[in-house]
């Protein structure tokens, strides 16, 4: 799987699942210390929030690239409610476009070729066939999608056969969302597609293999959903948290990474990690709403699991995310590399994600 480019950007990496290494094990050091420091969270003087409160107070940032987005393909509407997208520029300015516009990549006749040889079984291609997404057996550099309109009719047939997916519908995105609007559709039943030329990215990478799973198995992605939310809500509270108790937050935060072998860290620092966790967590959405179309949805504790481990990987482990939330940022590459570098990061995450599992003890 790994030589296989996944959906959308990068997900988990296979080394983070399969092996031992230096990453598994420092992150298994960073719970087992947190264990242990456990009594001094539970003792903390921070007030608490009731659940129901989750609004994080984002101020706004590009969730998309803007109106800037240059795309590699043409889009021509057939008259059976298709899109016909026909690869304009050749694979290398693509893929250079890729590399300039991340997160908001397109799909290429590489990745295409690359789909149907691995993912598109002949029971997957029959369930996007259905939704309106086919692929030439020949090409790799055609391909079709589903106008709204058809999309919005197969949602409608998918919620009279599912009641319990009533919530399910599709979302016309401006390209740029503030965050807390973005994590709200994200975590609601929403699929976001943009209505300008990024639409080939929201079509491919995130629709197509979303609506597949949830037609191949409506109940667990109700189950992945609530997971998922409870997940989320339990950092923005604390995030939220932070805003309200900022000098008692970071006290009990500095003590705690001193006990964890970390170094203390000041408001500035603070306010800035802050800021890139919650740009991190749109990320985590974005990356979990373009799953793998075998991978269907995670069970409980592999999602737990993965949460973690995607929150390390985009912030410091991956060249493309750190680039991205530093750009979006406005940070100096100073600045940038002191956050991907430092331990403290990992502890942070560790820190808010203990935190807000036993503030729902």
């Amino acid at each position: 799987m790994s030589s296989i480019p996944p959906i959308g950007p990068s997900r988990v990496p296979d080394s983070d699942r399969e092996s031992n290494g230096s990453n598994s094990s420092t992150l298994q050091k960073i719970s087992d210390i947190f264990e242990k420091v456990r009594s001094f969270f539970q003792t903390s003087h921070l007030g608490t929030r009731s659940s129901e409160a989750q609004d994080p107070g984002f101020e706004k940032v590009q969730i998309k690239q803007s109106s800037a987005f240059i795309t590699g393909w043409t889009c021509k509407k057939k008259k059976n409610q298709q899109l016909k997208w026909t690869q304009k520029k050749s694979l290398e300015e693509i893929e250079e476009l890729n590399e300039k516009q991340f997160p908001s990549i397109q799909p290429t006749s590489k990745i295409i070729e690359a789909y149907k040889v691995s993912f598109f079984t002949p029971y997957i291609s029959r369930v996007l066939k259905s939704i309106g997404f086919q692929f030439d057996e020949a090409r790799s550099d055609i391909f079709y999608s589903p106008t709204k309109e058809r999309l919005e009719l197969y949602i409608k047939d998918l919620k009279t056969k599912n009641p319990a997916l009533s919530g399910l519908r599709l979302y016309d995105a401006d390209l740029i969302l503030p965050p807390d609007q973005f994590l709200e559709l994200m975590l609601d039943d929403v699929l976001i597609c943009g209505n300008g030329p990024e639409n080939v990215h929201d079509l491919y990478f995130h629709i197509a293999p979303m609506l597949t799973n949830i037609t191949r198995d409506p109940e667990n992605y109700l189950r992945f959903k609530q997971d998922q939310k409870k997940l989320i809500n339990g950092y923005l509270e604390q995030l939220q948290k932070a805003e309200e108790y900022e000098k008692k937050f970071l006290e009990d935060l500095n003590c705690a990474l001193i006990k964890a072998g970390g170094s203390e860290i000041d408001m500035d620092q603070w306010t800035r990690t802050k800021q890139i966790i919650k740009y991190s967590l749109g990320a985590y959405l974005d990356i979990y709403s373009s799953l793998y179309f075998e991978d269907k949805f995670p069970p409980t504790e592999e999602l737990t699991d993965d949460f973690l481990k995607i929150l390390n990987s985009i912030i410091i482990r991956q060249p493309k995310w750190i680039k991205a939330w530093a750009k979006e940022l406005h940070l100096t590459e100073s600045e940038q590399d002191q956050v991907s570098q430092d331990g403290n990061t990992s502890l942070i995450i560790q820190y808010l994600y203990e935190k807000a599992k036993l503030d729902k003890e």
